[in-house]
């Protein structure tokens, strides 16, 4: 699969970003429309959301504050359909999204993105001279059956998934995070698409 490059403010941001997160120690991955691009989707990455592992969200919140614009400093906040240890901060004018322990929620019911559980499964990628994990596109998936609008994208992942081929591993665990009445249309879908689960 060919990756495309960043467009140059969010890989500065992103790099930024990156060595403040080192500050801390902490584990991290990449989610939302960047991850969809450096994953191959044919989407505009438009600002860096960023996973971190639990124990260290609250350090990234003082280093990122101490660097950066905080718009928003990380704190449990639910909005119905996501809820996390959330924080918006401005490096160089793009958005960061700060989350940890996010969880996803529909009328069928909510998953939770377990950290110690995608972590082994995001692939690397390089990014400038910095390895960069990704949310997994099998995650993303079902991630994004659960959130209204985000048709488009689903099917986008579905063909990538379909012509690039898919971790088995990560399908599993993401489909087995999942409510159940999701799960099932998701294999639905993928049945859809030729992909055997």
């Amino acid at each position: 699969m060919s990756r495309k490059k960043l467009p140059r403010k969010l890989e500065k941001a992103l790099i930024l970003a990156s060595q403040a997160l080192s500050e801390v120690g902490a584990r991290w991955l990449l989610a939302g429309s960047t991850a969809s691009f450096l994953n191959g989707l044919k989407v505009e990455p438009k600002d860096l959301d960023i996973i971190v592992e639990t124990p260290k969200v609250y350090d990234a919140d003082r280093v990122f504050a101490e660097h950066f614009k905080a718009e928003r400093r990380v704190s449990y906040s639910s909005t119905g359909l996501y809820a996390s240890h959330y924080g918006v901060f401005k490096i160089n004018r793009v958005n960061v999204d700060l989350m940890a322990e996010l969880e996803i929620c529909c009328p069928e019911g909510c998953m939770k993105l377990d950290f110690d559980t995608i972590y082994p499964q995001a692939l690397a990628v390089r990014v400038g001279e910095m390895e960069v994990r990704l949310l997994p596109l099998e995650w993303q998936l079902v991630a994004n059956t659960m959130i209204p609008g985000k048709e488009k994208r689903v099917k986008a992942i579905l063909e990538l998934l379909s012509s690039e081929g898919y971790s088995r591993v990560a399908l599993k665990s993401a489909l087995d995070a999942a409510p159940n009445r999701v799960r099932k249309q998701v294999e639905e879908l993928l049945r859809r698409t030729g992909i055997v689960v």
